[in-house]
């Protein structure tokens, strides 16, 4: 069941979204408030981006992982993918079942940081080449950007609903951080430390014993 749950867990986390939407269909007679309507959106773009991260072409964590420090010769890098799906159901589910707009604005964030990280990290480490999840990774920052503009529009959440999603975000990466790093035998005080050497190795610098 372990290896199962951990080499289909990105197919199960589609089946169960899936799932909660056509249930919730057929209950509501397919009427799908604004709301609901964007965190579809966020749903399948979040699926999208760990298809392109895990399955086509694949390699986010086998390209970050030596810059975290990783042995990446003795890492399951299933279980830090678990880890990730996990965090999309924490953060989906909830907001299409109770329309939780802190957790909608907190996807939002998550958009626009994936867009970041991305673009960062392949214009860093990657010299502007190819580095997994970006396509999908830009598109959520567009979708992002979508949702803000239309929320907006519609008053449909004010500046507070941002901040309890800035708050909610920070604690859910900082937990995922935490979960992602222990499933590798690692820790984050570690990762940060390798990867501000790794960073100013990229700068000229030597890198050190780390």
């Amino acid at each position: 069941m372990k290896n199962f749950i951990l080499k289909y867990n990105l197919l199960i986390y589609g089946l169960i979204v899936g799932c909660v939407v056509v249930i919730y269909e057929v209950i509501n007679g397919g009427v799908l408030s604004p709301a609901r309507v964007l965190v579809l959106l966020m749903m399948v773009m979040s699926i999208l981006h760990e298809i392109e991260e895990k399955v086509w072409p694949g390699g986010f964590f086998e390209l970050l992982g030596p810059v975290w420090g990783w042995d990446v010769k003795n890492v399951d890098f299933r279980k830090p993918g678990l880890c990730v799906t996990c965090l999309w159901l924490l953060l989906v589910l909830p907001a299409w079942i109770w329309e939780w707009k802190f957790l909608l604005t907190a996807m939002i964030i998550l958009g626009l940081f994936e867009t970041f990280v991305h673009t960062v990290g392949g214009l860093k480490f990657c010299k502007g080449k190819y580095i997994p999840g970006i396509f999908t990774a830009l598109l959520m920052g567009a979708v992002s950007i979508y949702c803000i503009v239309l929320l907006k529009r519609t008053g449909s959440v004010v500046g507070l609903d941002y901040l309890w999603g800035a708050l909610t975000f920070i604690g859910v990466m900082a937990l995922l951080q935490m979960l992602v790093q222990a499933s590798a035998n690692y820790s984050v005080p570690r990762m940060m430390k390798h990867m501000i050497a790794a960073i100013k190795k990229q700068d000229g610098h030597t890198m050190g014993e780390v």
